[in-house]
């Protein structure tokens, strides 16, 4: 079954929409959340199709 993310475009655009964020978000995060983050986006430079990976916060290791 395909999905949106299928498409490279789109997977292209997100990579993108997701490192604009990341850049701006990353500035205040402690040292260990800058880590996981950057891991992310390094799994999004890898990923080739289907949803993309979950990023950090959503695989409940996060504070709450």
């Amino acid at each position: 079954m395909q999905t949106l993310f299928d498409d490279p475009m789109i997977r292209e655009i997100y990579r993108r929409g997701v490192r604009d964020a990341a850049e701006f978000a990353s500035m205040p995060l402690p040292c260990i959340r800058h880590r996981e983050l950057e891991e992310w986006l390094t799994q999004l430079d890898l990923w080739s199709g289907g949803n993309p990976p979950p990023p950090p916060h959503s695989r409940g290791d996060a504070p709450t």
